[in-house]
């Protein structure tokens, strides 16, 4: 499992880097931030309280679709081989003043005797 996120995340680099985008360096920080999350599992479309998702760092519209479908894909891979070990309940928190956040919260799956 390690040795395929590290496939996936040279993988993704060789891709900006290919792109010519990492030359850039003040559309950079949108960018490495994205693809950081991306690489962490986080769910990019995610807006905050705002309305503002970590693919609105990028500007560049085939960057950012770039992110968006590594971070799909992985986050399928991570569900598929998670799934078949635990299961998951929502749970609700108070982020922010009057907002409130679910939060997948995975349990467990003890054998049955």
């Amino acid at each position: 499992m390690v040795e395929e996120q590290s496939d996936q995340e040279d993988s993704l680099f060789s891709k900006l880097q290919a792109s010519g985008f990492l030359g850039n360096t003040k559309l950079n920080v949108g960018t490495a931030l994205a693809c950081y999350l991306a690489q962490q599992g986080a769910d990019v479309n995610y807006a905050n309280h705002r309305g503002k998702s970590p693919l609105d760092l990028v500007s560049d519209g085939s960057i950012a679709l770039l992110i968006q479908n590594f971070s799909q894909k992985y986050r399928e891979q991570h569900d598929s081989f998670e799934s078949s070990t635990t299961t998951s309940s929502l749970r609700r928190v108070h982020t922010t003043p009057n907002t409130m956040t679910n939060l997948s919260v995975p349990k467990v799956v003890a054998p049955s005797e």
